[in-house]
């Protein structure tokens, strides 16, 4: 059967406010970090008795699973006997799903007896084409990430509206929405100060008349269970040691997010409270944006120690059928349930395959499943899971993953190589620091940069990587040349440091709402090549000078020639290289005349290949044409 939603049961809650429907979004793009303040919104209604319900994926996949559901259930209601139901519901799905292009309606309604035609087809056909959907929640959150987000986070606003109970129930924060509140008010119709939140939740009252300070409580790990979507850094726990930033640099948003600057907050009891509600995590991933400012950083790396995070620490995963079991019967609400259960099947079913592989127990394993009826979704449900919790667990408890893991400590943001001193990296070289990040964002820095990585070096911390801004003020040789001192380092130290060239895009203003900004010492095609040769890299620069050579030219007339290259060119250097054809658009290049080089110039560096006509130099459109095609390898 088809992986479909059951039942989902709401209740009005308009006259008891001990148990508000809460609907949590974060709109959906690709990211990295699970949404720290909806966790903490999610304990926080937890804590106030309300059902809370989290959702990540296409806005329409929303609706579909709700009109699905309905639907199915609208049809059972006329009670008539089909010796097929998991057929039937497998085709309604298809009909609504692709909208009767893979089923018709008269194939669906001939599994049905006769009597019951024309009352099924007018429910299907209400579902496919008249049906809304239920304003169901008394409030819905939505976070915002990166502003250049815009459109996706646009929508999930639009996607809220359609199923809160009342716009002043509506909520948007987080980082977009606090750096430029007035550009999501004048596009949605929300207000500042009411629908949109700036800032953090620091603060009792800022939600409800109570004392409870929501940027404080423990987050609730629990929602991320919930949903397909899976974060890649998912392994660890997720928090800060510090707030805010000693710096004001001007491209930065964090002196508007975290204007004040908090040098420590201790975290040894949210750990603690995280793995006894939760299971211990692997990793300490730190979000603080400039730790090392803190005069209290000799506290912060003796409170990570205490914590247990010290060199050649190791870890064990915890049972994940337990954990999925406890936050199964936790659960006071059908939908999060049928999620939690749709997890439990899929691990059930995965585990078997993965951990006991040809063991002789796979199969006992199996027909224990197949006894209980919990190796198909259709029959998967909680009363025999609990019935056989005991008998499955022996197996998942004998065969899941035991062996240890080193732990390891990540300061994410970045460390300010012009804080990094002798006591600093003696103090870092003290925790399973992996990587070390240092940010290398303008060549000024160099020497800051070079001495932090000797001192790593020196102090035995081996593995680096790097954060290099560029985009901003900077010119296009110097993110070559700040490479160039990585790669040099790299051989000299036989260290090793990856790379992370991150283009600079405004953070508020007009621009803030899309990824065009051109920085004013760089133009479209310089940049798109940087990215394109990134996405080869996904994102990194390696190590060795070999790889960086090749990547971006061992010299700087060999960057740009890479920067100017046709797309394809870059993407597929070695076909290229080996066709002739990059020796032939190089040569045609270096015989342009001045006159001819500077209109083609013109024309690539904004990218404007096909606005060539009768107007242009006839060598250059000849020249333009290594620009004006597509490679596709897959295709002959």
């Amino acid at each position: 059967m088809k992986n479909l939603p059951l039942n989902l049961t709401y209740h009005d809650s308009s006259r008891n406010q001990t148990n508000r429907q809460i609907l949590l979004v974060e709109p959906n793009y690709r990211n990295k970090y699970p949404p720290l303040g909806l966790m903490k919104i999610s304990a926080y209604h937890k804590q106030l008795g309300d059902t809370v319900i989290f959702f990540k994926g296409p806005y329409s996949d929303y609706f579909f699973n709700e009109k699905v559901t309905k639907c199915i259930a609208k049809i059972k209601l006329q009670r008539f006997e089909l010796e097929n139901w998991h057929l039937f519901e497998n085709q309604v799905y298809d009909y609504l799903k692709n909208r009767g292009r893979t089923i018709k309606l008269q194939e669906i309604l001939e599994l049905i007896p006769a009597n019951y035609f024309h009352t099924v087809k007018h429910i299907i056909s209400y579902y496919a084409t008249q049906f809304l959907p239920e304003k169901k929640f008394d409030r819905v959150y939505v976070t915002t990430l990166f502003t250049f987000y815009w459109k996706q986070t646009i929508a999930a606003i639009e996607f809220a509206k359609k199923v809160v109970k009342s716009i002043d129930g509506l909520y948007v924060g987080g980082v977009a929405a606090s750096l430029i509140p007035e550009l999501f008010a004048e596009e949605s119709g929300l207000v500042v100060g009411k629908n949109i939140i700036t800032g953090l939740l620091d603060k009792p009252g800022i939600l409800d008349d109570n004392n409870i300070i929501i940027d404080q409580i423990t987050p609730d790990y629990s929602i991320l269970e919930t949903i397909d979507y899976h974060y890649p850094l998912d392994t660890g726990y997720l928090t800060y040691m510090s707030k805010g930033c000693t710096r004001k640099c001007e491209f930065c948003a964090v002196p508007k997010l975290e204007p004040t600057y908090k040098n420590r907050i201790p975290i040894k009891e949210q750990i603690e409270s995280i793995a006894k509600q939760h299971g211990e995590r692997k990793d300490l991933i730190l979000m603080d944006n400039n730790v090392l400012g803190s005069p209290r950083f000799t506290e912060i790396i003796q409170e990570i120690l205490a914590m247990g995070f010290t060199k050649n620490a190791q870890f064990i995963e915890p049972n994940k059928f337990i954990t999925l079991i406890n936050y199964l019967l936790k659960e006071n609400n059908s939908y999060n349930q049928d999620k939690y259960l749709k997890k439990l099947f899929d691990f059930l079913m995965e585990f078997g395959h993965t951990r006991m592989k040809n063991t002789p127990a796979k199969e006992q394993y199996y027909q224990l499943l197949h006894e209980y009826k919990l190796d198909s979704l259709t029959t998967f449900n909680l009363e025999t899971l609990l019935t056989s919790k005991d008998q499955i667990n022996k197996y998942v408890e004998k065969y899941r993953n035991k062996s240890k893991k080193n732990r390891y400590v990540d300061f994410n943001q970045g460390l300010d190589c012009r804080y990094l001193n002798e006591k600093n990296i003696a103090l870092l070289s003290q925790i399973p620091l992996r990587p070390m990040r240092i940010s290398f964002d303008f060549l000024a820095f160099e020497d800051n940069y070079k001495k932090a990585v000797h001192l790593a070096d020196q102090y035995g911390i081996r593995e680096l990587s790097n954060y290099m801004l560029y985009n901003y003020k900077d010119k296009p040789e110097e993110l070559w040349q700040r490479l160039k001192i990585t790669s040099d380092l790299n051989k000299q130290l036989k260290v090793n440091i990856y790379s992370f060239p991150m283009k600079y895009l405004p953070a508020w203003g007009p621009n803030a709402k899309n990824r065009s900004y051109v920085g004013p010492h760089w133009c479209p095609k310089y940049l798109r090549a940087i990215q394109i040769i990134l996405n080869v890299t996904s994102g990194i620069v390696a190590v060795t000078p070999l790889f960086f050579e090749k990547a971006f030219g061992k010299d700087q007339d060999e960057f740009f020639k890479i920067l100017m290259m046709p797309e394809p060119y870059i993407r597929y250097r070695h076909h290229f290289e080996q066709t002739g054809d990059t020796d032939s658009w190089f040569y045609q290049w270096q015989n342009l005349n001045s006159k001819e080089l500077a209109e083609a110039e013109s024309l690539i560096h904004e990218q404007k290949f096909s606005n060539v006509n009768g107007s242009t130099n006839k060598v250059v459109i000849e020249f333009i044409k290594h620009y004006q095609f597509e490679y596709r390898p897959d295709k002959k």
